[in-house]
C-alpha cells in the first residue's frame, strides 16, 4: 500500500506539471500550479477523470495527459525535475491515496511500477509520508 502512495503521489505531482521549451532551474513548467490539488481530490468526478487519464481508460485533459506523459520520467528521477510546490503537493497525493483511495494506488502501481523498482527507492519517504499524517 505504501508503494501505491507513492506511486499516485508523484502522479498527482505531475498534474501541475507540463515541460517547457525553456528549461529553468526544473525541466518542468510550473504553469500548471494553480490547480488546486485539494480541490481535485475531494471532487469524484475530478479526481475519477485523472485517474482514468492515468490508467489509458478515458480522455486527458491537457494537463492529465502531461502527467500522464511525464510520470515514467519523474518515477526514474524521483522528481528531480519538479518545483517545491509540485514536490509538496505529490506528498499530500500520497497520503490521500494511502489513506483514501488504496485500490486505485495498487492499480496505479501496477500500470506505472510493475517490477517495484521506484517503489524500493521511494519505501524510506513513503513511510516517513505515512506517519506524518
Amino acid at each position: 500500500m505504501v508503494r501505491l502512495v507513492v506511486l499516485f503521489l508523484t502522479a498527482v505531482l505531475l498534474v501541475s506539471v507540463a515541460q517547457t521549451g525553456a528549461r529553468t532551474r526544473w525541466a518542468y513548467t510550473t504553469h500548471y500550479d494553480y490547480i488546486d490539488v485539494d480541490q481535485v481530490l475531494k471532487n469524484s468526478r475530478l479526481y475519477t477523470k485523472y485517474f482514468e487519464c492515468l490508467m489509458g481508460q478515458g480522455k486527458c485533459t491537457p494537463e492529465a495527459k502531461e502527467l500522464r506523459d511525464k510520470l515514467p520520467e519523474a518515477l526514474q528521477t524521483n522528481c528531480a525535475m519538479c518545483s517545491e510546490r509540485q514536490a509538496n503537493e505529490s506528498h499530500k497525493v500520497i497520503r490521500f491515496l494511502i489513506q483514501q483511495r488504496p485500490e486505485d494506488f495498487r492499480m496505479l502501481e501496477a500500470k506505472y511500477d510493475p517490477s517495484g523498482l521506484y517503489m524500493k527507492r521511494y519505501e524510506e519517504e513513503i513511510k516517513l509520508n505515512a506517519t506524518s499524517t
